[in-house]
C-alpha cells in the first residue's frame, strides 16, 4: 500500500497541483471577464425577462388573496412564490448594462 499524505508530498509534486490548478482555472477567469460586458441582445433578453417577472409576481401577489380550500391536499405557496419572484428580479436588476 503507498501512502504518500500531503504533508510528506515533494514540493515538486505541490508545484505541479498549483500550477494544475491554476491552468484549469485560468480559462474560467477569462471567459467571466469576457462574459461581463455581455451583448446588447444579452441586455434585452435580460429586460424581457424582468418585464415577465414582474408580471408573474403581480399575478402571485393578487392570488395571496384568493381564499383557499380547506379540503386541498396541496396547494401553492404564493406569499413564498411572490418573495422568490421578488428576489430573482432584484438579482436581474443588478445585471450591469454594459461595463466599457
Amino acid at each position: 500500500m503507498n501512502f504518500n499524505p500531503p504533508a510528506l508530498r515533494s514540493t515538486s509534486s505541490r508545484v505541479q497541483i498549483c500550477l494544475t490548478a491554476v491552468l484549469l482555472c485560468l480559462p474560467l477567469l477569462f471567459s467571466t471577464h469576457a462574459g461581463a460586458a455581455g451583448t446588447a441582445s444579452e441586455h434585452a433578453n435580460v429586460e424581457v425577462m424582468i418585464r415577465q417577472l414582474n408580471a408573474l409576481e403581480a399575478v402571485a401577489q393578487r392570488s395571496v388573496d384568493l381564499p383557499q380550500d380547506p379540503a386541498q391536499r396541496y396547494h401553492l405557496d404564493y406569499p413564498r412564490l411572490a418573495s422568490d419572484i421578488a428576489c430573482t428580479s432584484s438579482a436581474l436588476r443588478g445585471v450591469p448594462k454594459k461595463s466599457a
